[in-house]
């Protein structure tokens, strides 16, 4: 990859996308657990 004088190669990604993933991954994997729990009820 090249990458400009001066500019630092370790962006390759955007930190908001990648935890905004993450967040609704996790989100999802609550939402089941809610349900598993309150559906038995």
């Amino acid at each position: 990859m090249e990458v400009p004088e001066g500019v630092d190669a370790g962006w390759d990604h955007n930190p908001g996308k990648a935890r905004a993933k993450q967040r609704d991954k996790f989100a999802k994997e609550k939402e089941k657990a809610f349900e598993r729990v309150f559906s038995k009820q």
